[in-house]
């Protein structure tokens, strides 16, 4: 091959330059014209140059910058909403407690759970058939697996509705939710903490035949209460039997009111159920017709619960810090109190591991989940805090 025409490509046999100076190749201002390639047939009767440009082949379309799929967006999710500081978001947990004996049979016991939040019941099946401990002692390990892992008619295992625990000696379930729309029941001789129901109707007249005095046993010591049979004359509402109720008066002096809580629930009933939460606390009263047996039910007097959810973790805020009533909080105590709130067993940590609260400059509380995407919400009403979902661009234009 000569020299004089190496670089002529397919015109191997002419010079690659003129005499001139000038390209002996056939240019204009962007390509060689009829440009001669190299050409594969890919198919029959498809043929394709080399170093086709694919733009060529497929066209031209939008599609997302690869930074956009790379670098998502944070998607932050907070509750919102306002407080007051000088109110107060005090509430007594909803709970069963008792005593669990671990070298006992429990395969022949009814242990299931019953679970009522804001109008909807649920029963939590317990398999009391791996709860025998007269053989071999059961642990509280054991005992706290069977019950967690309790399912209810849709799958949903207690686990994700209550914390079940030890403490003491004391077999503890608490729901996650709180509020006056909560109870919880269980067993009554395994969980000695009970209420007493009855369907006392505010305009039927209990004034005679009927004795409504209450006896709340603490630890052995029994208080009774005497309450004013003549003032039942069928003409009050539920706010006013509660009332009579909460007045009735024993020794000391104190009054039922201030000693337990009275309450019609979603079903209509009355409910009273000593504040005491102790495996030796029982509740009486001196007419058994009226009032149903003794039943054992956790409560909530307050539809004010602060517990929070993040992700997987529900956080215990300690409401009765949450008092703002006689002296107003400010808004550093009232943070402080939810930064402080302790997870639910099997989870540790606190509330300030997992969110971000402050007030904003308007004034409004912010709790606000701290990892991207986790969702966010108050275990039980939420009339006062909004949730809201904030979207963060991370992206960057190159």
């Amino acid at each position: 091959m000569q020299d004089d025409t190496f670089f002529s490509s397919y015109h191997t046999d002419e010079k690659l330059m003129n005499a001139d100076g000038t390209y002996n190749i056939d240019f204009t201002n962007y390509e060689i014209e009829n440009r001669l390639t190299t050409k594969y047939e890919i198919g029959i009767g498809d043929i394709m140059n080399i170093s086709t440009n694919g733009l060529d082949l497929f066209g031209m379309v939008e599609t997302e910058n690869l930074l956009n799929v790379a670098l998502p967006d944070s998607s932050n999710v907070q509750l919102k909403g306002a407080v007051d500081l000088s109110a107060s978001y005090d509430v007594k947990d909803a709970k069963l407690m008792g005593q669990f004996d671990l070298n006992a049979d429990h395969t022949a016991e009814d242990l299931d759970i019953r679970l009522f939040i804001d109008g909807q019941g649920m029963r939590f099946d317990v398999d009391e058939s791996v709860l025998d401990g007269s053989t071999t002692a059961l642990t509280e390990q054991e005992v706290i697996d069977t019950f967690m892992n309790a399912v209810n008619a849709d799958g949903e295992a207690l686990s994700d509705y209550a914390e079940v625990i030890f403490d003491t000696g004391d077999f503890i379930i608490t729901p996650f939710a709180q509020g006056e729309t909560v109870e919880i029941t269980g067993n009554t001789s395994t969980f000695a903490h009970q209420s007493i129901t009855a369907n006392i109707d505010p305009e039927i007249s209990y004034t005679s035949g009927h004795d409504f005095d209450i006896t709340i046993d603490v630890g052995g010591v029994p208080t009774t209460f005497d309450v004013d049979q003549t003032a039942f004359d069928g003409t009050l509402d539920e706010a006013g039997v509660i009332a009579l109720f909460e007045n009735a008066t024993a020794p000391g002096p104190t009054t039922l009111g201030a000693t337990a809580t009275v309450y019609y629930n979603d079903l209509g009933e009355l409910v009273i159920t000593p504040n005491t939460l102790t495996s030796d606390t029982n509740i009486s009263v001196a007419d058994s017709e009226a009032f149903n047996a003794s039943t054992n039910v956790g409560f909530g007097d307050s539809d004010d619960s602060w517990n929070i959810r993040v992700g997987d973790v529900v956080y215990d805020v300690d409401e009765s810090a949450l008092d703002g009533s006689v002296t107003p909080l400010t808004e550093d105590q009232f943070i402080e109190v939810l930064k402080q709130a302790t997870a639910y067993s099997p989870y540790t940590g606190t509330l300030e591991d997992a969110a971000d609260i402050y007030f904003d400059d308007s004034g409004m509380l912010v709790i606000k989940a701290i990892a991207t995407g986790a969702d966010i919400k108050i275990e039980g009403p939420e009339n006062y805090l909004v949730k809201e979902t904030l979207v963060e661009n991370t992206k960057q234009e190159l």
